[in-house]
């Protein structure tokens, strides 16, 4: 799921940060997207419908 995030961030021009998911944890995190990074997806869909 942060690869997608990250995907879409960067399709819409926002900027997907360490403190969007939990990739650079100590124990890599998985596929955990943290609170900030919902919010980064939310805005990035928003973005992207616009512009359909």
């Amino acid at each position: 799921m942060p690869e997608i995030g990250e995907a879409l961030a960067a399709r819409a021009g926002l900027s997907w940060t360490a403190d969007c998911d939990s990739r650079g944890t100590v124990s890599g995190g998985g596929s955990t997207v943290t609170r900030e990074g919902l919010d980064v997806i939310n805005r990035a869909v928003a973005v992207l419908l616009r512009r359909t």
